[in-house]
């Protein structure tokens, strides 16, 4: 008897992506990073967009040999795309069309029903299903809470609604220059590494002996400044070695967390919060932040993937046949 799956596609700025959930919610992904070139700091939207057009029809093969191990015999119910950056109006991004056409032209061809999504909602979905793999998960049914959506290009502390098989969210904090992904990875290739940086920096971060008080300033609603940070990491390289200048930038990552949480007043509203985004799959700042009614979810689930989508894509389709 075929397992009926569902699939997620999601090509973000910066990682093509595609995943299946059933409907015991077992999960495969596979996702390959887009190459930045040595010294770079990101990717224009065109290259990008070539690339995830490179990228697709190799994984799909990849893809396809994954779901027979993995499942057997299974049928597609439905799919899920990743169209905008967020759930608003005017939102856009041209890499998410690459994703979209492959999306489309397979809902098409498999005459079964295709839901679209902003990447940020497939990123807040994937983070809750990842800690379930942790030993605090976080409550699926939970319908109010606040989440971070922290990658290389976005640094946002949102407000989120659950909205039946879908997320409402109101950003409540963010940066108003860089982002913390941005510092982390422009900080990261001053120091000779390969574009994203977090991973590598973070490694160096946690040899760091010496430790830094960063004082974060804001506009008193949420919003927070840190390109003088880049400043002092260029100052501090006069005299510090790498290592200690990795822990700076970490330092300063939790106290720009610490900040938004505070002046948005998430900290104080009692109500969780959720970690998602690729800064978030560090364990230096987990370990950092300390306490609170904080929940992370693993790596794999943090940086960019089409988990999320899936599984939106199956909440979507259950929800419907329910209502026939």
């Amino acid at each position: 008897m075929s397992k009926s799956i569902f699939v997620g596609i999601d090509t973000s700025n910066y990682t093509t992506s595609l995943a299946a959930v059933d409907q015991d919610g077992r999960a495969v992904s596979v996702r390959r990073l887009l190459k930045v070139e040595q010294g770079q700091r990101g990717l224009r939207q065109s290259d990008a967009l070539f690339a995830h057009t490179v990228n697709l029809p190799e994984l799909f093969a990849q893809f396809s040999s994954r779901l027979a191990e993995s499942f057997g015999s299974y049928e597609i119910a439905a799919l899920g795309v990743s169209e905008r950056p967020r759930r608003v109006e005017g939102s856009y991004m041209p890499c998410f069309l690459a994703g979209i056409s492959a999306a489309v032209a397979a809902s098409e061809t498999l005459r079964k029903p295709l839901y679209r999504f902003s990447h940020q909602e497939g990123h807040i979905e994937a983070a809750v299903f990842g800690t379930s793999n942790t030993n605090r998960a976080f409550d699926p049914d939970t319908r109010e809470f606040y989440a971070f959506h922290m990658s290389g290009g976005t640094c946002e502390l949102v407000r989120v609604t659950a909205d039946d098989g879908r997320y409402i969210s109101q950003i409540v904090a963010n940066t108003l220059d860089i982002t913390v992904g941005q510092l982390i990875d422009r900080s990261g290739v001053k120091l000779g590494m390969d574009f994203p940086c977090g991973a590598e920096l973070e490694r160096l971060a946690f040899k760091s002996k010496k430790g830094f008080h960063p004082r974060v300033k804001g506009d008193g609603s949420g919003g927070i400044n840190l390109a003088g940070f880049e400043n002092k990491f260029d100052s501090l390289r006069e005299s510090e070695e790498p290592a200690v200048l990795a822990g700076f930038i970490f330092d300063v990552a939790v106290a720009a967390i610490k900040k938004m949480l505070f002046d948005s007043g998430a900290e104080q509203s009692g109500l969780p919060v959720l970690f998602a985004g690729g800064v978030m799959s560090s364990s230096l700042i987990r370990q950092r932040l300390g306490d609170g009614n904080y929940y992370f979810t693993i790596p794999e689930y943090a940086t960019d993937n089409a988990v999320g989508t899936a599984i939106l894509a199956k909440k979507n389709y259950i929800r419907e046949e329910a209502l026939k």
